[in-house]
């Protein structure tokens, strides 16, 4: 038996992240890559690998490194895709970034709640609202509203959060 570590549909094609490698179902066959990823998501349409501070994209027919401006110690748990801005929820903070000229990342640092702390998932509703959640009880949920992030628990009383997924009927799952 194989480890799964995450699961993800694209374009009709299951995808799942091993100890060994993602692999996808085509046909009943399994075809293996040599990237490990720790997730694989499905955001704005686009299939992502993400492992430690990396951060892949599929581009129909081979995986492609998006340097996300990241230090060299924050790992990568969840990322949302959302009208050209990238939101990263990491270990030690929430991190959110636009593609540049010519490619380079800018990071965006919107003001709110300190981000500081394991943030375990982030999901855009159709509206344009960010949510993002973390793993400690210090924090617990936020949203983006546009210009800065606002605690707003929901009534969770700040339990952990170990992943977060927005449905098309603009629902956030936790």
């Amino acid at each position: 038996g194989r480890e799964t570590l995450s699961l993800a549909a694209h374009d009709g094609i299951l995808w799942e992240a091993t100890p060994d490698g993602v692999r996808r179902l085509v046909n009943g066959v399994w075809e293996m890559f040599p990237l490990v990823f720790e997730r694989v998501r499905v955001t704005g349409g686009e299939l992502y690998g993400m492992a430690e501070n990396r951060l892949h994209r599929w581009s129909g027919s081979a995986w492609t490194s998006l340097n996300p401006p990241l230090d060299s110690g924050p790992s990568i748990r969840d990322v949302e895709a959302f009208e050209g801005t990238f939101s990263v929820s990491t270990q030690s903070g929430l991190i959110r970034w636009q593609a540049g000229a010519g490619g380079i990342a800018r990071r965006v640092l919107p003001p709110g709640p300190p981000l500081d702390g394991v943030y375990s998932g982030v999901a855009a509703v159709g509206s344009g609202t960010l949510w993002a959640a973390t793993s400690e009880q210090d924090l617990g949920l936020i949203r983006f509203d546009g210009s800065r992030w606002i605690q707003d628990d929901q009534g969770m009383q700040r339990e952990w959060t170990l992943a977060m997924l927005a449905d098309r009927e603009d629902n956030v799952w936790l």
